[in-house]
């Protein structure tokens, strides 16, 4: 559950030069639960109380993966109330080339449409994506976009070869729109992150590693001047894909996530 990357030197075109597939693949198939929780305030922005969970599933397939994402948020502060029940589920292919997602949605109670499509690459690397609900729409994809697995999978890749910052464009297909430019930085993760003990379950997925810092903006594409960003996302990594920690920041919603458990998914007999 993530995003973001970058490189140095010789480093740069050698992992460039690899197929998605050789980093995609190396993304660990786990369960994890997380506890929502107030984030830091920004400085001079208001609290906000918030509270829930968010459970994350990645299985491998013999052809790629796949996930399931659900997250339950009750938050208030600055004179609203909200509660959200969000499931993103999606699969996305060892090469990075095709992504299937879905996304159903409860805010405040009231059931939203459901978000539904397919999206593929070509070999020149444009592409289309497909929604078939709530309408049915065409989005043409720019030459370099990413699906998200592939996006977090660079990310990790790039943190290894000594890039601190970023700049693509990824399709997460919650809305109907062209990807999203991303930007942002590759760092050390806050000290609450790396002091965090190994959760209950198969904690050696987790033992031992030290985590890195991810913090994204993500930008509408159509706003091809826009100075602030729609939302932003930062997150505590480890180099196999597992999420520890994160904070999510869309307007004046902010809120902070924490892994309390971790388990390990059997990988496919192919």
């Amino acid at each position: 559950m993530l995003i973001g990357r970058f490189f140095g030197a010789l480093a740069v075109a050698c992992a460039l030069s690899l197929p998605a597939t050789a980093q995609i693949q190396d993304l660990v198939p786990h369960r994890a639960l997380y506890k929502i929780r107030p984030a830091p305030a920004a400085a001079g922005a208001l609290p906000l109380n918030a509270s829930g969970t968010m459970a994350y599933e990645l299985t491998r397939t013999c052809d790629g993966l796949e996930w399931r994402q659900h997250m339950d948020l009750t938050a208030s502060g600055g004179g609203q109330d909200i509660r959200l029940e969000q499931t993103w589920s999606g699969s996305e292919s060892l090469d990075g080339k095709r992504y299937r997602f879905e996304t159903r949605s409860k805010h405040d109670g009231t059931t939203q449409p459901v978000i539904r499509g397919s999206a593929e690459l070509k070999e020149d690397g444009t592409g289309e994506a497909k929604f078939t609900s709530p309408a049915t729409r065409t989005v043409a994809l720019p030459a370099e976009t990413l699906f998200p697995m592939a996006a977090l999978a660079k990310g990790i890749a790039d943190r290894k070869a000594g890039r601190d910052g970023f700049d693509y464009r990824v399709f997460i297909g919650e809305k109907a729109e062209p990807p999203y430019r991303m930007t942002g930085i590759l760092g050390v993760a806050p000290r609450r992150a790396r002091e965090l003990p190994p959760p209950p379950g198969d904690g050696d997925l987790v033992a031992g590693m030290e985590p890195f810092y991810m913090h994204m903006s993500f930008f509408d594409s159509k706003e091809q001047d826009a100075m602030e960003p729609s939302h932003t996302w930062g997150a505590a990594m480890l180099e196999n894909g597992v999420e520890i920690l994160g904070v999510q920041t869309a307007g004046s919603l902010r809120f902070e996530y924490v892994i309390e458990r971790i388990e390990k998914v059997a990988m496919p007999k192919c």
